[in-house]
């Protein structure tokens, strides 16, 4: 049969280039739905109830205050017309269900694999040479922008860390790949220079170990390595270095010109717009619209933007656009997508179910300080891994799992 061939080779391009290209990203599902198609046709074996899983009303939830708060914003045919952004993730996770019960995930982590190592290696590349502009900050990014390129080096550090320590069926030239993957990984997560990612990564591996007995005791110890890595991190950059800032030390600018406070600025604006908009918020972006009356009079973003995007907090930014309606929607997903990975984890501690369960631990600190829920490379990398993760544990796929005892 033809058609599960197709949807393997359909999730291999999906996860390659995830860490690369959204457009190949996009054909790549594409691939995967016309290899399902022809599944059906060949009436292969695929299980088609598998779209029916823990995140399929969650998701359902939030598409709907979407659209309400779509119905509500300043410019409602321009937020109608992005809706698509949030049925996507609800018909991506729908595919991907299916998809994995007819074309396994051993192959496609695999892929995803090689596509990052191409991404660390690129931005590796790019940092070292970016030593010899004395006047700029030299930063990891392969193909994305600094920040995507850091939150998805996090979560594939976090899987590369797990496929090599952690139990599962890999043999030893996979575990030894595994290993190297995650220096490049790490490294390439930390000349990303995105304190958010790092401390993102340092979360889900704290979630992560605290799921392991053998791990609980080193668990402060690993917390407070991590807290050196943090400063480490702020200080390898002077010129955006908070700790510096705060010291009045080096070349680090003042509190009142320090790029990152600007964040303060827009979260408390974004709690403003939220409580005048209590119910269904100001609409999808209503929040860019509304922004410049909540902030003082002349204040620009990045230099010279009067207005900004997004709140540079996801539960800020939904709430404000999205109000009481919309923020109790994305709660109610968040607590199924992290229950679920606690579920798996705790039924199976093998290597795929513990990097779902510090995927998702990290995914919930990155937005506090980003969207990453509403960049698609982000939410579209810890799908992936959350889906191929469910598909393992419930239905016994070939995959990252732990051996069975003899």
């Amino acid at each position: 049969m033809q058609g599960p061939r197709l949807v393997s080779a359909g999730l291999c391009l999906f996860a390659a280039a995830l860490p690369l290209s959204i457009a190949a990203a996009n054909i790549g599902w594409v691939a995967a739905a016309a290899g399902l198609a022809l599944c059906a046709w060949e009436k292969a074996p695929v299980d088609w109830k598998a779209w029916r899983g823990p995140l399929l009303w969650p998701l359902g939830a939030y598409l709907a205050a979407a659209l309400v708060a779509s119905l509500v914003a300043p410019d409602a045919a321009g937020a109608l017309r992005s809706l698509h952004k949030d049925a996507h993730k609800l018909g991506l996770y729908a595919l991907l269900s299916v998809a994995f019960t007819a074309g396994g995930t051993r192959k496609p982590l695999a892929a995803l694999a090689g596509g990052a190592a191409a991404a660390a290696a690129v931005g590796l590349f790019q940092w070292t040479i970016g030593l010899a502009d004395a006047a700029v900050v030299p930063r990891a990014h392969g193909w994305l922008h600094a920040v995507t390129y850091g939150e998805q080096m996090a979560v594939l550090f976090l899987g590369a860390l797990a496929a090599w320590r952690l139990p599962s069926d890999l043999g030893p030239r996979a575990r030894a790949a595994a290993a190297a993957l995650s220096v490049l990984t790490g490294t390439a997560l930390l000349l990303s220079n995105t304190r958010g990612a790092l401390a993102a990564a340092a979360a889900g591996l704290f979630v992560a170990g605290s799921a392991l007995p053998r791990l609980r005791r080193a668990l402060f110890a690993a917390a407070a390595a991590a807290a050196l890595v943090a400063v480490a991190a702020d200080l390898l950059t002077p010129r955006r270095s908070l700790i510096l800032t705060a010291l009045g030390r080096g070349n680090a600018p003042a509190w009142s010109t320090q790029g990152q406070m600007a964040r303060l600025t827009l979260w408390k604006a974004a709690v403003g717009i939220g409580l005048d908009h209590p119910v269904a918020g100001a609409g999808i972006g209503g929040y860019r619209v509304l922004l410049p009356s909540y902030v003082k009079s002349g204040t620009l973003f990045d230099g010279n933007e009067r207005s900004w995007g997004t709140a540079d907090n996801l539960y800020l930014h939904q709430f404000a656009e999205r109000g009481f309606v919309g923020a109790a929607a994305l709660a109610w997903l968040l607590f199924a997508y992290a229950a679920g990975a606690l579920r798996r984890a705790r039924r199976d501690p093998g290597a795929l179910n513990l990097w779902s369960l510090g995927a998702a631990g990290a995914f919930l600190v990155m937005n506090l300080t980003e969207v990453a829920f509403q960049v698609e490379l982000v939410w579209m990398l810890t799908l992936f891994v959350w889906t191929a993760a469910e598909a393992g544990t419930g239905r016994g796929i070939d995959t990252m799992k732990a051996p069975s005892a003899p």
